[in-house]
């Protein structure tokens, strides 16, 4: 195995001292950065302060067992997806089954070989990695799906608002000649089918022009728009039929 650096983050997990002394320089000297605990109880606060990318966890220990230190890691969002290696002298099934059971990826039997040992290690540090990426991955694509939701929606409603500014007057903000024909159209097909009758009605104001020469275009905008008492009345240019606007 070819050395290289930041291969990854192990947490070493057991009450022998030989043990942590014999993990600790094999994987430094493959460029691992290792840090041991000697008890379940400070595996966990360990794990809590520094998440490790790997744990390396003996099974048989005074207090708290691998088992149980295990279990508790499992439990914990900060530090459930970490994966947990096994090493233990226990070589029955049963044992295993309740390694795997507790939430370990793998399990090791001392004496362990240090080929073994560091391929185990290679093999779940990469699929932790893969996790990883996968994980920030998804968080990106949700990121990307709410701010194109965002997009959609902000497009939306700039068309719509296109919709109706293209569908009225631009003074009076009542339904032009677009939007007539349109509804025209629509309603005339909609009634054709049975024969009901479609009635229209259209009305004028009738010189309308005289009251813009005598008073102003603005005025007259004004007459149109809002019809207020303080502007000139529309019925003083003789009646012309501004007062509908009213």
């Amino acid at each position: 195995m070819t050395p290289d650096t930041n291969k990854g983050n192990i947490l070493i997990v057991d009450d022998t001292p030989v043990n942590l002394i014999v993990l600790r320089q094999m994987l430094k000297e493959y460029d691992y950065r290792v840090r041991s605990a000697f008890s379940g109880e400070i595996a966990l606060k360990a794990a809590q302060a520094d998440i490790p990318d790997l744990i390396l966890l003996d099974i048989m220990m005074p207090g708290m067992n691998g088992f149980e230190v295990c279990t508790r890691m499992k439990a914990e969002p900060s530090t459930r997806d970490i994966p947990v290696i096994f090493i233990s002298s226990l070589n029955e099934t049963s044992d295993k089954v309740k390694g795997f059971e507790a939430g370990g990826v793998d399990f090791i039997t001392k004496p362990f070989q240090s080929a073994e040992v560091l391929a185990r290690i290679e093999t779940h540090l990469t699929l932790r990695r893969l996790q990883k990426k996968m994980q920030e991955q998804n968080i990106q694509l949700l990121n990307e799906i709410e701010e194109r939701k965002c997009i959609e929606k902000a497009l939306e409603e700039a068309n719509c608002e296109l919709e109706q500014l293209a569908a009225l007057d631009g003074l009076t903000h009542i339904a032009n000649r677009r939007q007539f024909d349109r509804t025209l159209d629509r309603e005339w097909k909609r009634l054709s089918s049975d024969a009901t009758p479609l009635s229209l009605i259209m009305c004028d104001i009738d010189f309308f022009k005289k009251y813009n020469d005598n008073y102003g275009h603005v005025a007259g905008d004004d007459c149109l728009t809002s019809g207020s008492s303080h502007q000139p009345s529309c019925s003083s240019t003789g009646g012309y039929g501004c007062s509908l606007w009213r």
